[in-house]
């Protein structure tokens, strides 16, 4: 009996140390946990999926395969190893395969989330929104009270226009848990949509995780604006597109110096701006120390920004003028040359899609995409002028794209950063936003107060994309001149 006791004892140990160790990330310290309680228990259902899912984490993805079908066939009715089967599976692309365990494991508890959540990420991962939708909201029939679910149930309705649905999953997510930074992000960013600006710049806050206040982190206190004499440095902590959208707010805070940090690819464009009083590299180990560090994330919270209030004064980025001749020589001299971009910074579009203009008579295409979208260029039926491989490449992120749109009359784009660079130079972009766009553009409405010279064309998710883009062609169609109706 005193034997049995003590190896209970020393299971119960053994389990403590591999469940810390696995929350910490120490997965090797795990693993070795895991075996050792399997060498005195080797039926353990918990030490034989945490074994897998320690496995996984590292990357031994057949280890956890075996360690997990091991399992299966001992307990062949638990539905958490067929999850953590699944995925495994999903780790290794066997995406069909994962499927087939999720569904098992959501019929064998149908009344657990867990399974279903899998299931709906899984589902999304493919695209495949509405199944995706139709699995979450099982996971949270199962239990009302499962923060995941509710979050990821949150994302994809959102994806699908559904943000009055979305933001009340997120209110539910957050009374649960107060601090999931995710469902903050995701409810500030509807709640900037909705116009609440107040409201959804102080829910931003949490967008890198930092929920503290502005005052007491920065340790700067802004006044209407006012720097009140101080030297800060600005750190461009938002994307490509949010940085082209946010930076003009700088010129909000006055009575001050600003030192812009950006990442060492942005240097050159932000310097170009004329404007701006310094721009160092994040990184930079000669740059100078510049005061108290703000987020440019925080700067509209700061200024007091509102949606009735936002500054107008364009351009405030600008082309490298000496490219200018370049990137016109470079392009087609009759006919209507017209900038595209179709994926990045959400709502990506199939290159497909734009066959309505490409159709039209004397229209260039002019591609502005770079990275691995470019390769739907080979397949997708009609002539498109590929300059990708040359753009941005020798200079700075966005030098060479700069100079390019501002010599072509029209850019029509997905919500990528090209649509806030062009919007930033003032040129005119017609942005194709998806069902739930970025904050900035609003919910409604052609037009947008961040950037005059864009115009909005609005998907609605039971079309497809190429019957936006043949809105966007008739529009192009009833120009009698673009190269004289656009500034070019």
């Amino acid at each position: 009996m005193e034997d049995a006791k003590q190896s209970d004892s020393s299971l119960k140990r053994a389990f403590a140390i591999g469940m810390e160790r696995q929350q910490q990330g120490d997965f090797d310290g795990a693993i070795r946990a895991w075996r050792a309680i399997l060498l005195q228990n080797p039926d353990s259902v918990a030490a034989l999926n945490n074994l897998g899912v320690a496995l996984r984490r590292i990357g031994r993805i057949a280890e956890s395969e075996a360690v997990l079908r091991t399992g299966i066939e001992r307990h062949p009715m638990t539905a958490e190893l067929h999850i953590s089967l699944g995925q495994t599976r999903q780790e290794w692309g066997r995406d069909d395969e994962a499927e087939q365990e999720f569904i098992r494991a959501s019929v064998l508890a149908p009344g657990a989330p867990s399974a279903h959540h899998a299931l709906g990420a899984l589902y999304l991962g493919q695209g495949r929104l509405e199944d995706g939708i139709r699995a979450l909201n099982a996971a949270v029939k199962a239990d009302q009270k499962h923060v995941p679910s509710l979050v990821g149930l949150a994302a994809a309705l959102t994806d699908r226009g559904d943000t009055t649905t979305a933001a009340r999953h997120l209110t539910t997510a957050l009374s649960l848990a107060p601090d999931h930074a995710e469902a903050h992000a995701a409810l500030a960013s509807l709640l900037l949509l909705a116009g609440d600006y107040e409201a959804g710049f102080r829910e931003w806050r949490w967008k890198q995780g930092r929920p503290t206040d502005d005052d007491a982190e920065t340790g700067v206190s802004v006044e209407k604006g006012d720097l009140n004499g101080r030297q800060v440095t600005v750190d461009c902590d938002t994307g490509f597109g949010e940085t082209f959208l946010l930076i003009r707010l700088l010129r909000m805070l006055t009575g001050g110096s600003i030192t812009v940090r950006c990442r060492a690819s942005l240097v050159d464009l932000l310097r170009g701006s004329g404007w701006l009083d310094s721009v160092q590299a994040a990184g930079d180990p000669d740059a100078d120390d510049a005061g108290p560090i703000i987020p440019l994330s925080r700067i509209p919270a700061l200024v007091g920004l509102e949606a009735d209030a936002i500054p107008d004064a364009v351009p405030y980025l600008r082309p490298d003028p000496s490219s200018l001749a370049y990137w016109r020589s470079r392009l087609p001299a009759d006919g209507i040359n017209i900038g595209i971009c179709w994926s990045g910074g959400g709502g990506d579009i199939p290159l497909a899609a734009f066959e309505p203009l490409a159709r039209m008579p004397g229209v260039t295409l002019v591609s502005l995409q770079k990275g691995d979208a470019r390769r739907e260029i080979a397949d997708c039926g009609f002539p498109v002028l590929d300059m990708g491989g040359e753009i941005d490449e020798a200079n700075g992120a966005f030098v060479d794209s700069a100079g390019l749109v501002s010599v072509l009359p029209l850019v029509v784009a997905n919500q990528s950063p090209i649509v806030h660079l062009a919007g930033a130079l003032d040129k005119t972009v017609w942005a194709v936003l998806p069902p739930t766009p970025h904050w900035c553009f609003g919910l409604e409405g052609d037009t947008t107060p961040w950037y005059p010279s864009a115009v909005l064309f609005r998907h609605e998710a039971r079309h497809a994309w190429s019957h936006t883009l043949s809105r966007v062609a008739q529009q192009i169609s009833g120009l009698r001149d673009l190269t004289q109706t656009y500034r070019v």
